[in-house]
C-alpha cells in the first residue's frame, strides 16, 4: 500500500535517510546545534562528577533530617545523583539542630530524606560551623564532631548539654 501511494504522489524513497537528515540539518545550523549540545552534555557530566567527588566520595558533614524541619530551595535547580540522592545546589534548612544555609557547592539529600551531606567543615567556631559554600548556625545543645572516618563529621546532640 505504501508503494502505491509513493507512486501516485511521485515520491522517491531515499536510499539513505541519514543523508537527507544531514542535508536538512544544514538549513537550520545543525552542526552548530550538535556542537552546542555536546558541549552542554560535557559540562553536565563534569558537574555531576564534581558533586559526586565532593558530596558522595569526599569528606563530608552529615546532618540528620527529622521532624520539625523547614526548608526552601529552587526546585528548578535540583540535580539527581541516582541512588545517592538529589543535590540541592542552594538550600536553606532549619531543624531542631539549627539552620544550614548553602549558597554554592550543594547539599546531597538521600532518597529517603533521612540525612543531608555537605562538604567537610573548614571552620568550627562556637555555635557556627562553615565549609566551602555553606554555613551552619547550631542551636544550643548540638555540636559537630569528627567520626572515625578521616575527614568525616557528624552533627549530634551534646550529651553534656542540659535540656532547655
Amino acid at each position: 500500500m505504501g508503494c502505491l501511494l509513493q507512486d501516485l504522489l511521485g515520491v522517491e524513497s531515499p536510499a539513505d535517510p541519514r543523508r537527507i537528515a544531514f542535508r536538512r540539518a544544514r538549513g537550520y545550523g545543525g552542526a552548530e546545534l550538535r556542537r552546542r549540545e555536546l558541549a552542554r552534555r560535557k559540562q553536565q557530566e563534569a558537574e555531576l562528577a564534581s558533586y559526586r567527588a565532593r558530596l558522595v566520595q569526599g569528606p563530608a558533614l552529615v546532618l540528620p533530617l527529622a521532624g520539625g524541619m523547614r526548608y526552601s530551595y529552587d526546585p528548578a535547580q535540583l540535580v539527581p545523583l541516582g541512588d545517592a540522592g538529589t543535590v540541592f545546589p542552594a538550600i536553606r534548612l532549619s531543624a531542631p539542630w539549627g539552620t544550614l544555609e548553602v549558597t554554592e557547592g550543594g547539599t546531597l539529600v538521600d532518597p529517603s530524606w533521612q540525612t543531608a551531606r555537605v562538604s567537610a567543615p573548614t571552620s568550627l567556631r562556637g555555635d557556627g560551623v562553615a565549609g566551602e559554600g555553606w554555613r551552619l548556625d547550631l542551636a544550643p545543645g548540638w555540636l559537630v564532631r569528627p567520626t572515625p572516618h578521616l575527614g568525616h563529621w557528624d552533627l549530634v546532640r551534646d550529651s553534656l548539654a542540659t535540656e532547655p
